[in-house]
């Protein structure tokens, strides 16, 4: 990763100039302490639903004080946020309709896409026992099939002129695929090859969503409320929700796999915790099929009926101009 992110500031560093069409302006507007708070609390989140397994959730004196910082913090940030003038997050960015349902959208995504962290690593581990070179293979899966989702919404969109929003639709269904498929696929002995599939499948589904959701957040918000509006579903992209997902399957999967054990069934620990993780699978199966079927019924509207532009730079750059005049001024 470290070397991926190296390699894209070089990029940026030998094909762009250093180039300003505005003198550069001091970071005076910028609320520190409100970024230093939601980060705060975005790491007490993850911190309580990542350890809480290992801590037995809330019977541990850590994840008891982790759940108390976490609601002081999380009062400290909207309080701050709805008595200073320039608040990290605007009060007025969490007033957009159509805001909700995209931050609903981002949540389902990072459900859908947390299955993998515990259902399909126990099962290559516990069931299949393959070892970390040998699932690495899965990687590259996902890898192609991000970038085979990012072209096919560039054909859907600039090519075809389709509908962006049924894109959504299509991205839904793919996510749901993967479940389905992993819940037909799931017994011991299983070649890796017949995982490339699913795999496929559900990082194909992630890069539609993503990048489909992001396109509407931008038609749903004004420039001046944009990047608010990204680092909202930041907080649920980023950590919370994957990890709130994934802590609660882990519970699951601990908590099925006791209970088949408890009802006797004439299976080894290898049978038993297949038939466990076949029947979170199941229960992820509904869940997304339901929200395919919701998507098939309810056409989401776009904004406009075309996609609006996106303000230049040189534009922005007179916008800012004006303002510090303004300020000036008075």
């Amino acid at each position: 990763m470290i070397g991926l992110l190296l390699t894209v500031a070089l990029t940026v560093m030998i094909t762009t100039h250093n180039f300003r069409f505005i003198k550069p302006l001091p970071f005076v507007s910028i609320d520190y302490l409100g970024c230093v708070l939601w980060s705060l609390v975005m790491i007490e989140f993850i911190w309580f639903f990542n350890y809480g397994e290992y801590y037995n959730w809330l019977n541990a004196p850590e994840m008891q004080a982790a759940a108390i910082m976490f609601i002081l913090t999380l009062c400290l940030c909207i309080g701050r946020m709805l008595n200073i003038r320039h608040a990290y997050i605007a009060p007025e960015a969490w007033k957009y309709k159509r805001l909700w349902q995209l931050l609903v959208l981002f949540a389902f995504v990072e459900f859908m896409g947390s299955t993998p962290k515990v259902l399909q690593t126990a099962f290559t581990g516990g069931v299949l026992h393959f070892g970390t070179f040998t699932t690495n293979v899965l990687n590259f899966v996902e890898w192609t099939a991000a970038l085979a989702g990012c072209l096919f919404c560039l054909v859907w969109i600039k090519v075809f002129k389709l509908k962006y929003t049924q894109l959504l639709t299509v991205g839904v269904a793919s996510l749901a695929a993967y479940p389905v498929l992993m819940y037909l696929l799931i017994m011991p002995g299983l070649n890796i090859e017949a995982l490339y599939l699913p795999v496929f499948m559900r990082s194909f589904g992630n890069a539609i969503f993503f990048t489909t959701l992001t396109i509407y957040l931008e038609e749903a918000m004004p420039f001046a409320h944009f990047f608010m509006g990204l680092t909202m579903a930041g907080i649920i992209r980023n950590g919370p929700i994957a990890t709130l997902c994934s802590g609660l399957y882990s519970f699951a999967l601990r908590h099925q796999i006791a209970d088949n054990i408890g009802r006797g069934l004439p299976y080894d620990m290898t049978g038993i915790m297949s038939i466990s993780i076949r029947q979170l699978y199941g229960y992820t199966c509904f869940v997304a099929i339901g929200v395919l079927i919701v998507f098939l019924l309810w056409d989401v509207q776009p904004v406009r009926s075309t996609l609006k532009k996106m303000p230049t730079w040189n534009f922005v750059g007179r916008m800012m101009k004006k303002k510090e005049k303004k300020v000036a001024n008075s």
